[in-house]
């Protein structure tokens, strides 16, 4: 199964088929295989999110076990998504720093 991700997140480096050639196309690559993580991860952290919704005001039936439990997830998710829209912003501002002159 770790191989199937790890084809996945490297499909668009295969397909560019070429080697690369400045150190400009190095960080081109790993910005690109960042990207994809990133995406991966906002999109896994709106499913906690979603799912602590759905145990808190759907699954719960008012038991405050659950709606504890849920409100666990939905915090998680939130502070998931957050730290990566960050990390995003971060690699953005990293990327038009360091690669707007070429």
């Amino acid at each position: 199964m770790r191989y199937i991700a790890a084809v996945t997140f490297l499909i668009p480096q295969v397909l560019r088929a070429q080697e690369p050639e400045t150190f400009t196309d190095v960080v081109n690559i790993v910005i690109d295989f960042s990207n994809l993580v990133i995406y991966f991860l906002i999109a896994l952290s709106i499913v906690v999110f979603m799912w602590g919704v759905m145990k808190v005001w759907i699954v719960s039936g008012g038991d405050a076990y659950k709606v504890q439990e849920g409100k666990k997830y939905v915090v998680a998710g939130i502070v998931g998504l957050f730290v990566m829209v960050t990390v995003w912003g971060l690699v953005r501002i990293l990327a038009i720093t360091f690669l707007s002159g070429t």
